[in-house]
């Protein structure tokens, strides 16, 4: 069955429709010019996207920020986005410049984002502040086709570096040795800028470059007479710190080389050791020189060093207090570096002496003497300032003196001195006298009168009826059937009417003589004579040298034959120097009327010896003759002779 043309009102009874051919194909037609519509147009083609090459993912900057990137056509508009993890982003546009097709790079101030004219044309926000970040270029191409952008994230901004800490030392010590300053560094420095800094009111600025640069605690030793020595110390000056008030600060930079932070200078002083007692320098510090010699140094930290004073010494260096002149010695001006010995002839007895004292009368000091050496016994010196034994002077025959003296004192009547030298006065021995001062020997009593005592400066004379020859100790009574007057010498026989007369008084004389010789005989007889003999003392014929044998030769001639003991002193003299010399007490046996030749033996001392030898010099001899033995016996015969040295 054939379908007729379509009529009247579609049909109702649901059977299929078709367009017909001719719309078809004009929609055909549409569709085609609509495809290729949509395939020719760019408003449904994307913006090329861009390539963000600084700053990369998970980087850290601080400002100014290196922007670099390429866009593959020219923009329209561009923006760079900083995003930060917590709060609002922050937009910077870019101008025209910066949004031509190709690579770009400029520097971003982060603390004045809009003022990079060249490339950016506004900003949302002045400044960037510190934080992470994602960064987001973004940009439209000329079409106005939908953006592309590029994104680098957890990129860190850091603008400033964090301060650290100084924990010690406080404000207000004072170091003389070396000490120790700790700190903190918040995060880890810029190799080579982590400094301490000293600067000084005076000296001005000390930096030292410290070695730790990782965050965290650290210490460094600063040792003011060498910093670069220090424990923490990477380069420093080998020169010393001066010593003066310093600031003392720790700077360092971060690992970015952001600004430098600080901490609060604190103020410090910084010396060295003061110098010891006997040391000193111009500061009063170490180094230290040692006080030189004369000089002292008391006090630590002293500034000069101090002369000595007079009677003071010292003698090495470094001393603190100067030495004091020991006794013997004494120092007379400032800055002595050593004590003097006292000169001969004065002396000191006490330590720190400016002076010695000089050696009084009787006495005389050898060079360096602490006292005075009193002359001895039998000596004087009437001088001061003597120098040595020798200027203590012999007193004189009838002259005696004590220890020290300063002269000799004489003899009082009743006694005497028979050598030279004499410690004291002998008395006159009983039947003998002294009437005068100065005596040398005694005086036997005369005929008629006696001594019955030692030291009678007189005789006394004989009652009546008694008689005394000559020396005689005591009255003797005439025998029976003999009488005699007052101050008789011998007694006469008795006569009826007869007066004592001339021939009486000679043949009782003789009776006398006799009578006295065999009562009253001395220990050491000189016979047959007694007293009255004679003697003769001179010069030996054959002389010997004293200096040479020790003798001195002396001739004796009796009146009878007679056993006597002879005493002989020597005077030695050379200039005003003199010594006495004694020999020993020599026993004698004469003949009648002949001459005996004997010698004298001395013993001699070395200033006896010593004064020999002098130019000039002579001996003088004292030759004495005694009837006795005993020392104050009665001198019967004495004479002077010259000897031979």
């Amino acid at each position: 069955m054939s379908r007729g043309p379509r009529t009247g009102n579609p049909p109702t009874d649901g059977a299929r429709r078709y367009p017909k051919p001719a719309t078809l194909a004009r929609l055909s037609a549409l569709a085609a010019l609509l495809c290729l519509a949509f395939s020719a147009s760019p408003a449904l083609a994307a913006t090329a996207p861009p390539v963000l090459i600084a700053p990369t993912a998970s980087s850290a900057h601080n400002s100014p920020l290196s922007v670099e990137y390429k866009l593959p056509e020219a923009g329209a508009n561009a923006t760079i986005t900083f995003t930060p993890t917590v709060g609002s982003p922050i937009v910077v546009t870019l101008s025209s410049p910066a949004i031509a097709a190709g690579k770009h790079h400029f520097f971003l101030d982060l603390q004045q984002l809009a003022g990079e004219t060249a490339n950016v044309t506004e900003a949302s926000a002045t400044s960037l502040p510190q934080g992470e970040y994602a960064v987001t270029l973004s940009y439209q191409n000329l079409a106005h086709e939908p953006a592309a952008s590029a994104t680098a994230e957890k990129v860190t901004i850091k603008t400033f570096t964090a301060s650290p800490a100084l924990l010690g030392p406080t404000a207000g010590q004072t170091f003389r040795k070396p000490f120790t300053v700790a700190y903190t560094l918040p995060e880890a420095a810029l190799p080579g800028s982590v400094k301490l800094l000293l600067f000084g009111s005076e000296v001005g600025p000390k930096p030292l470059l410290l070695s730790n640069a990782s965050a965290g605690f650290h210490t460094a030793e600063i040792v003011p007479s060498n910093p670069a020595t220090g424990i923490g110390i990477a380069s420093a000056s080998t020169e010393r710190l001066p010593s003066d008030s310093y600031q003392l600060s720790v700077s360092y930079q971060d690992t970015l080389g952001n600004p430098v932070a600080s901490t609060a200078p604190v103020s410090v002083i910084i010396g060295y050791p003061f110098c010891e007692a006997g040391t000193y320098s111009a500061s009063g510090e170490e180094p230290c020189a040692n006080a030189p010699k004369g000089s002292f140094v008391a006090t630590e930290g002293a500034t000069l060093a101090s002369e000595c004073a007079p009677g003071q010494f010292a003698d090495v260096e470094g001393l603190s207090e100067c030495l004091d002149a020991m006794p013997g010695h004494y120092v007379p001006g400032t800055g002595a570096k050593e004590q003097l010995e006292c000169e001969q002839g004065t002396y000191s007895e006490e330590t720190g002496r400016s002076f010695c004292l000089p050696a009084s009368w009787g006495h005389y000091a050898p060079k360096g003497a602490v006292t005075p050496t009193a002359c001895p016994a039998g000596t004087f010196d009437a001088h001061t300032n003597s120098p040595s034994a020798e200027f203590c002077e012999f007193d004189s025959p009838g002259w005696y003196s004590g220890e020290g003296a300063a002269e000799p004192i004489p003899c009082v009547p009743g006694k005497y001195a028979f050598a030279y030298g004499s410690e004291a006065c002998l008395p006159a021995p009983p039947g003998s006298y002294v009437p005068s001062i100065g005596a040398t020997d005694p005086t036997p009593c005369p005929a008629g009168t006696y001594a019955p005592v030692s030291a009678s400066v007189s005789c006394t004379t004989t009652p009546e009826n008694t008689y005394a020859t000559g020396g005689a100790a005591e009255a003797t009574p005439c025998p029976a059937g003999t009488r005699a007057p007052a101050g008789a010498s011998a007694c006469t026989p008795e006569s009826n009417g007869s007066a004592v007369g001339g021939s009486g008084s000679t043949s009782a004389s003789s009776t006398t003589s006799t009578t006295a010789s065999t009562t009253t005989p001395s220990p050491i007889s000189i016979s047959p004579a007694g007293p009255a003999a004679k003697f003769a003392i001179a010069a030996a014929k054959h002389v010997t040298s004293l200096a040479g044998t020790r003798r001195q030769r002396y001739a004796v001639t009796c009146g009878t034959a007679a056993t006597v003991q002879v005493r002989v002193t020597a005077v030695v003299r050379a200039g005003t120097k003199h010594l006495s010399l004694t020999a020993r007490t020599l026993t004698l046996k004469c003949k009648a009327a002949k001459t005996t030749e004997a010698a004298a033996t001395f013993t001699l001392s070395s200033a006896a010896r010593k004064l020999l030898r002098k130019h000039g010099v002579s001996v003088k001899l004292t030759v004495r003759v005694y009837a006795t033995a005993a020392a104050a016996a009665v001198a019967v015969a004495s004479a002077t002779l010259p000897g031979r040295p």
